[in-house]
């Protein structure tokens, strides 16, 4: 009789705990940045769910992915680690290394159960449910979105007491950018960023893109409407990733904020006081947060630490530097640190953009003749550079940058104002680049350029 009270006992004692872990669920997008959204500043996209949850949680506004490329970014999300010390250094050149621990590995012995739906992206281990509902094919024409698989599993997990963590893969907003509804007259009324060249197919992409934006919100809303129906809200604390930027020049595939600086929402409610922060933090900082949330202690061999601090108002900042990276198929690297950036391009005989924006389709019919929208919005750019100063300089910066650039980031988020050359910086730029250096060794001193294959 005493053995099975004490049971029942222990048994209580770890539902108990088991209801004191937060579930956490991961909502991320695919090829959208940090700028398309109503809570960073932009209404061309319609985001109203997902400026909901910023106006009720905590907005990083300086949250980096290492590499502005999918597979790269989702390894550093899931492993803690920077891409260099996961083995995947871009979406051709990943070679995972062996005995690399993920998300699962950490939480699982916590006592949680993980599940996975919609685009993955990256290597990871057999310890996920993987549910079904939710498109995982980036390229895919057709959408779909189905949370029935979802409600399953959290219902489960709330019936035998069980934390969870869920991540739900969109792929909006990745070209082929035929999803959503474009807003009517948006290539009239939206703003071209100031480094783009204002071509009719450029407004085409921004508009379409912005439709694969509001789709990604509006899909988010449905997710935020199950937390509140399966009543978990209390105990789950809601994250929504942006991933890297648009696939455009000097935005997906470089380093620069256009590719590397992402949305980074995280909510909790009644226990994370809304508001926003400037601290610099990266991909590799979620995981040891969802440890440090889960009751665990993250290992000393992540490159990321947990951001719970920030998140509690302990704290106004947390990373001395973001360190960014491009191996492959361009070749830059950057650092920022407080109010500046350094973007370094020691390959000077380089053509700094991803092939695909040269590559031609059999099909004549679509997009002009190229394999990707992108491309033809790049053929209407190098087309104006044959006769307008303006486009010609914008296409230059863009294949030949210069060795150093430097940012006043807070101030320049479209990297217009290159201070390189300006004599007054150049104590700052050497101490940034031997930092850089320091990260990334001397990569001038490769001899071959990596193997690349078109994606």
């Amino acid at each position: 009789m005493k053995k099975n009270l004490l049971l029942l006992i222990q048994l209580c004692m770890v539902g108990i705990t088991a209801a004191q872990k937060p579930n956490f669920i991961i909502y991320m997008a695919d090829d959208i940045g940090y700028d398309p959204f109503g809570c960073t500043g932009n209404d061309y996209a319609q985001t109203p769910h997902i400026d909901k949850l910023a106006s009720e949680g905590v907005v990083f506004d300086r949250l980096y992915g290492t590499v502005a490329q999918c597979s790269p970014i989702r390894q550093e999300l899931f492993t803690g680690m920077y891409p260099h010390n996961n083995g995947v250094l871009s979406n051709t050149v990943k070679k995972p290394f062996e005995g690399l621990n993920d998300i699962a590995d950490y939480l699982t012995p916590l006592g949680y159960s993980l599940s996975v739906s919609g685009k993955v992206g990256c290597r990871i281990g057999k310890a996920y449910t993987k549910l079904s509902g939710v498109e995982g094919n980036a390229n895919a024409f057709e959408d779909q979105f189905d949370l029935t698989k979802m409600r399953s599993f959290i219902k489960n997990q709330k019936s035998t007491n069980t934390p969870f963590c869920m991540y739900i893969g969109s792929v909006h907003g990745h070209h082929p950018w035929n999803n959503g509804t474009p807003q009517e007259n948006g290539e009239k009324r939206f703003p071209v960023p100031e480094h783009y060249v204002g071509t009719p197919a450029t407004r085409t992409a921004l508009v379409q893109h912005a439709a694969e934006v509001s789709l990604f919100d509006k899909q988010f809303g449905e997710v935020r409407a199950m937390i509140d129906d399966l009543e978990i809200a209390d105990n789950t604390i809601v994250i929504v990733l942006g991933e890297h930027g648009i696939a455009m020049p000097r935005a997906k595939w470089s380093v620069y904020d256009k590719g590397n600086r992402s949305l980074g929402v995280i909510y909790w409610k009644d226990k994370i006081k809304p508001g926003r922060t400037n601290a610099l933090t990266q991909y590799c900082d979620i995981l040891p947060t969802l440890i440090d949330y889960a009751g665990g202690k993250a290992p000393e061999n992540l490159d990321g630490f947990s951001v719970r601090p920030v998140l509690e108002g302990n704290k106004q900042t947390h990373r001395e530097f973001a360190y960014l990276m491009s191996n492959d198929p361009v070749r830059q690297w950057a650092i920022v640190e407080d109010k500046w950036k350094l973007v370094w391009s020691p390959f000077q005989d380089d053509k700094h953009l991803q092939g695909n924006f040269w590559a031609k389709s059999k099909s004549q019919k679509r997009y002009g003749g190229y394999s990707k929208m992108f491309g033809l919005c790049w053929a209407e750019w190098e087309e104006a550079a044959k006769s307008d100063e303006s486009a010609k300089r914008k296409v230059q910066h863009v294949l030949h940058p210069q060795e150093f650039e430097l940012y006043k980031i807070n101030e320049d988020y479209n990297e217009r104002t290159n201070l390189g050359n300006n004599p007054k910086h150049r104590r700052r730029i050497e101490q940034m680049h031997a930092e850089l250096k320091s990260l990334v060794g001397d990569i001038t001193q490769l001899k071959t350029k990596p193997e690349s294959k078109k994606r």
